[in-house]
């Protein structure tokens, strides 16, 4: 395993040659026999096994945030397996199964009118409850490609990565997500992504119980009794939906006039 491909990938859009700003946190990865090293501005954060890189990855991105946001992680709710679009301020929290196409229908999203939030990580705020954006881009799986290449400008311009042999190759579309990269947006609305081919569009209300069951067994959840509190209170202001479609401009349509 190559070290860069742990983390530059997904931010490789933000790289530039030289600094624009004050460098405020440096991050260092090292290998050692059967683990990887995590540092911070020189101190040691963690280590974590060849085989379970993505704890890294899952460390790496809420220290991330933290530099980003100038806080905690304790004063973070939690980051949730979920992306996040917003459209005049008004957020999306977007779930769904392993291969249902939910990064997918979020780039789709983006090519038409909504914002990037977060792929993949939604990272909540405990005091305002509140989705921030996660710089990183939205990755594609390569059964999505050929459908992408006819909808987003210049996608076949972006480069493949291989990730693992079980998620192969894919590509990151760059988030430009940075003019808002400190703007909390409202995370009210949850949609279960269920892609099914020749169905008709339907958004339908969701059991929340079902939801959490999706979005909860991937995400992190910050476990002091205050935040836990917080959680309850989020969930109390969640309303849940499920999505199936074949026609993503329908989708989105009906998306839409959730949030208007």
């Amino acid at each position: 395993m190559k070290l860069k491909s742990i983390i530059h990938p997904q931010l490789e859009h933000l790289e530039i040659q030289e600094p624009i700003a004050p460098i405020t946190s440096v991050f260092d990865i090292y290998k050692e026999d059967d683990q990887l090293l995590l540092f911070k501005d020189y101190n040691f954060i963690g280590n974590y096994s060849v085989n379970n890189y993505h704890l890294l990855q899952g460390k790496f991105a809420m220290e991330l945030l933290c530099s980003i946001n100038e806080n905690n992680e304790s004063d973070w709710l939690g980051t949730f397996h979920a992306s996040t679009v917003k459209k005049n301020n008004k957020g999306i929290m977007l779930i769904g199964d392993s291969g249902s196409g939910k990064s997918t229908f979020t780039a789709l999203m983006m090519s038409n009118g909504f914002n990037l939030v977060a792929d993949d990580i939604s990272p909540i705020l405990a005091n305002d409850l509140k989705v921030y954006p996660y710089p990183a881009g939205v990755s594609i799986k390569s059964g999505a490609f050929k459908t992408l290449n006819t909808i987003i400008p210049d996608f076949k311009l972006l480069k493949e990565v291989y990730v693992n042999p079980y998620k192969g190759y894919v590509k990151y579309i760059p988030s430009r997500n940075t003019d808002y990269i400190k703007q909390g947006t409202d995370s009210n609305t949850l949609i279960h992504i269920n892609y099914k081919p020749n169905s008709k569009t339907i958004i339908e209300p969701f059991d929340l119980n079902e939801a959490l069951q999706i979005l909860i067994p991937e995400s992190w959840l910050e476990s002091s009794k205050t935040n836990a509190k917080r959680f309850m209170e989020w969930l109390k202001q969640l309303n849940c939906y499920k999505l199936t479609y074949s026609n993503y401009k329908e989708a989105i349509n009906l998306v839409s006039e959730l949030i208007e």
